[in-house]
């Protein structure tokens, strides 16, 4: 049975109870601080996944390119059968 990812986040009720567990036990002086550790470590966390993801698509293209390095010109591909002759007028 699949559940959507939207059933396993926390209701309003729930951000209440945690928002207030939070402020008692860092405090209202503290929580300025660990919002902004939070967002800097979020956007880090972003960061490192876009770095990720921007190589992965980088070696997916260099690898789809390197086979067509070694195409023969005129864009026949060396298979047989591939239909690239069909309907040409040799004569």
């Amino acid at each position: 049975m699949l559940t959507s990812p939207l059933a396993l986040m926390p209701g309003w009720q729930e951000w209440l109870v945690i928002g207030a567990v939070v402020l008692l036990i860092f405090g209202p002086r503290r929580l300025p601080e660990i919002a902004e550790a939070f967002g800097k470590s979020i956007n880090r966390f972003k960061k490192a996944t876009r770095e990720v993801e921007d190589e992965v698509k980088r070696e997916i293209e260099s690898s789809r390119g390197e086979p067509r390095d070694d195409a023969a010109p005129g864009g026949d591909d060396g298979v047989t059968g591939s239909g690239s002759t069909a309907g040409r007028d040799d004569h």
